[in-house]
């Protein structure tokens, strides 16, 4: 087995690398970090690994230490609501914002401009969360979710038994889908496949986005990187399975697709809680650089290939950190 790994900027590392600040032990001082979330999660793994790296550095939850919002299940797709809740947070004097996405991020930054905001956010260059990513200059840094996709697309062709034309099935309106649909489109090109895209607004006409690709005579669909493409994943994928057609993703809760290259989700939440733990300890948001993912995830699912009549070759397979039989 392998693992993709990127190779950070030396100041990033530098910067990841150093110890922060001790965090104050006066008495009756009380920390408040909230989590922002556009899509809910059933497991609090990750968020146990983030939480896990500020104990380490001296905040406990329960003891000096207030979570807000730390139900994993509980998010807030919808702008406006979202922008209430961290006013109200702002208003029970929270310290630091854990905003989970592209969107989240950019509601926390206009309702809470004053408090420090992790993100984690596809690219948020692109997206104009920042501007400078090795010296954020705002109130905002956070950790990418960034993805390579002519790796992705790679890996697929050589796992798939034909992959010639791909479909993308994206949210026009989702901010973080735009950043990953022009990484699929030039990853595409450079590689010499064709490009087909359709656009959906909700689970409610993601299949027939799905069905307008396969109508197109796509090989596989490549299921856009964003909140609003997660929450439809059930209808995405079932959508894909009917027409017999693979999909490829670049988050490991598409569990459905055959290829998924992902950040693996330990090391990109220890990442985040070691840049909140300097953040809480005193360091400014301009000395916390943005971090690309560290490590990456590849997930190959056998068992939905062969029901497709799809044998992934055994060399693509031994690259997998984990295949679903």
């Amino acid at each position: 087995m392998t693992r993709i790994a990127l190779v950070l900027v030396s100041l990033t590392v530098a910067a990841a690398c150093s110890s922060p600040p001790e965090p104050s032990t006066e008495a009756g001082t009380q920390t408040t970090v909230a989590f922002l979330r556009a899509v809910g999660s059933s497991s609090s793994e990750g968020q146990d690994i983030l939480l896990g790296e500020l104990r380490d550095a001296g905040f406990t939850a329960g003891a000096n230490l207030e979570v807000l919002g730390e139900d994993p299940e509980l998010a807030y797709p919808d702008p406006v609501e979202a922008q209430k809740v961290v006013e109200g947070w702002v208003d029970d004097g929270v310290d630091l914002i854990f905003a989970l996405s592209s969107s989240g991020a950019m509601v926390a930054a206009e309702a809470a401009p004053d408090i420090p905001v992790l993100f984690i956010s596809n690219d948020p260059s692109a997206t104009g969360l920042v501007t400078n990513e090795v010296q954020p200059e705002g109130n905002l840094t956070g950790v990418t979710f960034r993805v390579p996709a002519d790796r992705t697309l790679s890996i697929a062709r050589r796992a798939l038994s034909r992959l010639e034309k791909v479909g993308l099935v994206y949210p026009s309106e989702d901010p973080a889908a735009q950043p990953h649909a022009a990484a699929v489109e030039a990853a595409a090109r450079s590689l010499g496949l064709k490009l087909v895209t359709a656009n959906f607004t909700d689970e409610t006409d993601a299949a027939q986005a799905v069905d307008d690709l396969v109508a197109e005579g796509v090989d596989a669909i490549f299921i856009s990187n964003s909140p609003t493409a997660i929450r439809a994943l059930e209808p995405i994928q079932a959508a894909a399975d009917k027409a017999g057609v693979p999909t490829i993703a670049n988050t490991a809760v598409a569990t459905g697709a055959i290829v998924v290259l992902s950040p693996d989700s330990a090391e990109l939440n220890r990442q985040l809680g070691l840049q909140a733990a300097r953040l809480l300890s005193g360091s400014a948001v301009a000395d916390v650089p943005v971090e690309d993912p560290r490590e990456f995830q590849l997930i190959l699912n056998a068992a939905g290939a062969r029901k497709l009549s799809i044998q992934i070759p055994k060399a693509v397979l031994r690259e997998a950190e984990l295949v679903l039989q």
